[in-house]
């Protein structure tokens, strides 16, 4: 027999770090995707969003441009958004 027919045993261990690597990742991780300069990572009950309706002229008609703004209804700060990918 050579060196490498016999397979040595694997660990349980193993195999719940493979999971805890690997394994489906549930929806909801409890990750915010709001961040206040002042307060941190928040909530989104915790954000205020604030819609700006702007007509702006292209070529021979006026569209509409939405600018929405995010702020901290703790501190009033700006919030910044993170997109997860």
């Amino acid at each position: 027999m050579g060196k490498g027919s016999k397979q040595r045993p694997t660990k349980a261990e193993f195999w719940s770090n493979w999971d805890a690597v690997f394994g489906e990742k549930s929806e909801d991780h409890g990750l915010t995707n709001y961040h206040c300069g002042t307060c941190g990572w928040v909530e989104e009950h915790s954000v205020w969003f604030e819609n700006e309706v702007n007509h702006e002229s292209m070529g021979d008609q006026t569209v509409e441009r939405v600018l929405v703004t995010l702020s901290c209804e703790v501190c009033g700060g700006d919030i910044d958004e993170f997109f997860n990918v």
